[in-house]
């Protein structure tokens, strides 16, 4: 194992796809998004509030509309997902069974803005709020399934300043935090600081997954790439840059199935899929 933690991958572009559809109004921001057991993605929609669902061949195949704009979203279920509405302060429930659905009776308000959101298999999620102006200072809150909130990570200002994504390790043990003013926050699940992968070309953390060899992969927004750490926080390598035609990444999603990561980005009606090796 101690041979494999400094593995680089490499990255190659499978494609550009269309996220657009004939109904949206506004060009796209994708802030968040998950894959489903079936293989199927999951992609929010800030400017038009939407979900929307995307195939294996990345063509959307159904989407929702939501009453606020949606920043990230995590799988709870086979069935059901979580998305984070930050105007509402409010994690709202989505059904994916056949079309997807607003559940109507499943949903809870938050204390505070909140943006990132991830699952995990203890019963969890984990919610990244605050941090943003005119916000209190940034912090992880965890909830369980129906809204009661359970617990507050253990941040402080030293740790998180502007939490955005946030993602836990395959075996579940650890939970990173995207914070765009100090790089990706690692802890337990009980919020004890573990570390901090930071590196000088990584400028803004937006977007955070993990492979499942337990690295991590981050996207820079002010630095235009995506780097690759292991799972002791050295940096590996810088996975993705500017020439790869990455432009403000804001969302990763790695696909174990296929070797591939989803890149999203500000302001744009494509993402980018890159085939690891």
């Amino acid at each position: 194992m101690a041979e494999a933690t400094d593995v680089e991958r490499m990255a190659t572009l499978n494609g550009d796809y269309n996220i657009k559809i004939q109904m949206d109004t506004e060009t796209c921001i994708t802030y968040g998004s998950c894959l489903l057991p079936d293989g199927t993605l999951i992609v929010t929609d800030w400017t038009n509030k939407r979900l929307k669902r995307l195939d294996a061949t990345y063509s959307v195949t159904d989407h929702c509309d939501m009453p606020g704009e949606p920043w990230d979203v995590t799988c709870t279920t086979p069935d059901v997902v979580a998305v984070t509405l930050p105007n509402l302060k409010k994690v709202q429930f989505v059904s994916v069974r056949g079309f997807m659905s607003i559940m109507s009776t499943r949903s809870f308000s938050t204390s505070d803005t909140c943006r990132g959101i991830c699952w995990h298999s203890a019963g969890e999620l984990f919610v990244a709020c605050g941090g943003w102006e005119q916000e209190g200072p940034g912090y992880v809150s965890v909830y369980n399934l129906n809204g009661t909130r359970l617990r507050s990570m253990q941040t402080g200002e030293q740790l998180l300043s502007c939490p955005q994504n946030i993602t836990a390790s395959p075996d579940g043990a650890r939970i990173y935090v995207a914070d765009r003013d100090g790089g990706v926050v690692s802890s337990d699940r009980s919020g004890k600081h573990v570390l901090t992968l930071t590196d000088p070309s990584l400028k803004s953390a937006y977007g955070v997954c993990t492979l499942d060899d337990g690295h991590v992969v981050v996207c820079g927004w002010s630095s235009n790439n995506v780097l690759q750490f292991d799972s002791d926080g050295r940096s590996v390598t810088e996975l993705l840059k500017a020439s790869d035609g990455i432009k403000r990444p804001q969302s990763l999603c790695y696909d174990n199935r296929n070797s591939r990561l989803i890149v999203t980005m500000y302001y744009t009606d494509t993402i980018k899929v890159f085939d690891l090796a």
